[in-house]
């Protein structure tokens, strides 16, 4: 039974030690390349500019860029067979990885929107429930607005816009 992705990362890394090496020229095989990887894993910025700089990324035999996905925690697809071009597999995840944030600030945006909306729309629907109430009572009972906001117990905060409504109209 293969260990599990986090126990192939934490056994490669343990016992390899990549962060170690300084001489990656020293492996003959892409072995070097997918411990460099790794060693770069951590940091971004210096996984891209490996990606960017080394070639040897743009042709990697299957089973390393397999392991490679395994042992670095990688998203990337792997495609079946044959050479795999890691630098476009990164490239390709960065951009799913981007279509996913735009999706969900989008889904966000969209519920706190609503959410907004429904608020002021509740909110607008309270101040017109008020201003007909003020509007009959004071012609009814002959009350000032004043008056009539007291009897009905308009809130302070919707006072002002009440008066203001109903001195426009």
């Amino acid at each position: 039974m293969f260990p599990t992705t986090a126990g192939l990362q934490t056994c490669l890394t343990t016992l390899i030690a990549p962060n170690e090496i300084r001489d990656f020229d020293r492996f003959h095989t892409e072995f070097g390349p997918v411990l460099k990887f790794i060693q770069a894993s951590g940091d971004r910025k210096r996984m891209e500019e490996l990606l960017d700089t080394d070639t040897v990324y743009q042709s990697l035999d299957h089973e390393s860029a397999v392991l490679l996905k395994a042992v670095a925690n990688l998203k990337a697809a792997i495609p079946k067979g044959g050479s795999v071009d890691m630098c476009k597999a990164w490239e390709e995840y960065g951009n799913s990885q981007k279509k996913e944030g735009l999706a969900e600030g989008h889904a966000e945006g969209l519920a706190e929107g609503h959410a907004e909306g429904l608020a002021e729309g509740h909110r607008e629907g309270r101040i017109e429930t008020f201003i007909s109430s003020i509007r009959s009572l004071a012609e009814k009972y002959n009350m000032s607005i004043e008056q009539a906001m007291d009897a009905i117990s308009v809130p302070d905060a919707d006072r002002s816009t009440c008066l203001r409504i109903l001195q426009q109209r």
